[in-house]
């Protein structure tokens, strides 16, 4: 059986892009040796990269602008923007399934699916 190493961060710091780039390769290299000698799956067509800098815009077809870890959104700039959307429109698609089942359900059921 197939063991994956879920929701695994890795963070990497530097001023300059290139240096970034090697040294979060190189720690990705580490990081996927070590999930090999332990037995661990990466599936790396889940594994995203980005970027994250409150000054600049970095674009490359390489990075996401945001990414979903352990359910919040997070963008490249740290803004909260993607993941209140995101819980914005999850709630009015609830808020209009309870407003169309209102004509239909008792109140106690309504209450408790609430």
């Amino acid at each position: 059986s197939t063991v994956y190493a879920d929701d695994t961060s890795l963070v990497s710091c530097h001023n300059n892009i290139n240096s970034l780039e090697h040294t979060s390769q190189e720690s990705f290299d580490k990081a996927v040796n070590w999930f090999t000698v332990n037995g661990l799956f990466l599936n790396t067509e889940k594994t995203k990269k980005m970027i994250v800098s409150l000054n600049s815009t970095y674009q490359s077809d390489e990075y996401f602008e945001n990414v979903n870890l352990l359910g919040i959104h997070i963008d490249c700039k740290l803004s909260w923007k993607c993941h209140i959307e995101f819980v914005c429109k999850k709630l009015s698609r609830v808020i209009f399934l309870l407003c169309s089942l209102k004509k239909s359900v008792p109140k106690v059921y309504l209450r408790m699916a609430y």
